[in-house]
């Protein structure tokens, strides 16, 4: 089989436009020859493939906008989350260390020494107590943070007055070390009768401190140092 003489290159640049222009015309003149049912056809067949070119448009218009959105969406996201608190470990605790002494600076062995909150707020477990040891340290321990009191107790000794704990409103924080100082103190006895002179058993006396060792008021007002109860003799002591 020989090679056609001669072989169609297509045209470039004004070539193409004269071949479109061609293309035009024949296109007319086959639109007023045809008969009206293939004119009908022609035009339907003209629309539908021109349609999908227009709808492509606002496919791609509003895949573009939902892109921008997302990463929009996800800057916000990450702005926030940069701004966010970190949240406060929850687990967080500290401890009171401390010495109690006597007057003469002897340790005091066997004291019992409790924590209550004076910053507000309830303890999630029981009240931390400790007692002291033969050295008279004590370590309160596993304290949330606040702010807290401690009451010290030994039979026969009282607090003096110028220790953080002469007062309620002492405040001890976490990390402190307190030395607290005790002294021997007085005896009160009574008995408590009725009307009729006959002894009063299981009746309830209250000792209070109104004033300090020195005959001064005290700074808060009169406090609660004891309770008792009378004896089957009616006897306090």
């Amino acid at each position: 089989m020989s090679a056609p003489l001669f072989k169609h290159t297509p045209a470039r640049g004004h070539d193409d436009a004269a071949h479109d222009d061609a293309a035009s015309r024949l296109r007319a003149l086959l639109f007023r020859a045809a008969p009206l049912p293939l004119l009908l056809l022609l035009l339907l067949l003209s629309a539908s493939a021109s349609r999908p070119c227009v709808a492509q448009e606002p496919a791609a218009a509003a895949d573009k906008a939902g892109a921008s959105k997302k990463i929009a969406d996800a800057s916000k996201q990450a702005g926030a989350a940069e701004n966010k608190p970190a949240p406060r470990p929850s687990n967080v605790t500290g401890s009171i260390k401390g010495r109690v002494v006597g007057e003469g600076g002897e340790p005091l062995q066997g004291v019992t020494i409790n924590a209550s909150r004076r910053g507000g707020g309830m303890l999630s477990g029981p009240p931390p107590m400790a007692t002291t040891d033969e050295e008279g340290q004590f370590a309160l321990n596993g304290l949330e943070p606040n702010v807290y009191g401690l009451n010290v107790s030994l039979p026969g000794y009282v607090v003096e007055p110028d220790t953080p704990t002469s007062s309620s409103r002492s405040r001890v924080r976490l990390g402190d070390t307190v030395t607290l100082r005790m002294m021997k103190g007085g005896v009160i006895t009574g008995t408590v009768t009725d009307a009729s002179g006959e002894p009063l058993v299981g009746a309830n006396v209250r000792v209070m401190r109104v004033r300090e060792m020195e005959g001064r008021p005290t700074p808060f007002g009169s406090s609660t140092v004891r309770d008792e109860l009378t004896d089957d003799r009616g006897i306090y002591r």
